[in-house]
């Protein structure tokens, strides 16, 4: 568990290391990715489209412009961090704290990550 906690903060560790840019998307072309594929092949951003500009303002504290390149990446960022805490001090006890992994917690966290991502996709679509 805390593995998987360590884990999940250096994600969140290397997108302090990126420069967000301007235009809420593309910054993970720094990390040597190409650009959107559906912005290449049809003009039109994915769902994930800012996701990671979205982390960067995060880690910096801007949660505002976090939001703004993307409040599915935002929500996500958040998810991250409670869920790295959660496994890291549950890990070191040895025990769940506070509560016990429930997978429907867990997997309904991430419903809502994913409907609010499709729902700002289709409004950034419409």
């Amino acid at each position: 568990m805390v593995g998987a906690a360590f884990g999940l903060l250096s994600l969140l560790l290397v997108t302090r290391f990126l420069t967000p840019h301007e235009s809420g998307m593309g910054t993970h072309q720094a990390l040597g990715l190409p650009p959107c594929g559906s912005i290449v092949m049809w003009g039109v951003p994915c769902p994930s489209c800012g996701m990671t500009t979205s982390w960067a303002w995060f880690v910096r504290g801007s949660f505002s412009r976090s939001w703004l390149a993307n409040p599915g990446g935002f929500l996500l960022a958040i998810y991250v961090v409670i869920m790295a805490f959660w496994l890291g001090i549950s890990g070191l006890m040895n025990r769940w704290w506070p509560v016990r992994c429930e997978p429907l917690l867990v997997l309904g966290m991430g419903a809502v990550v994913l409907v609010v991502t499709l729902v700002q996709w289709i409004g950034r679509v419409i």
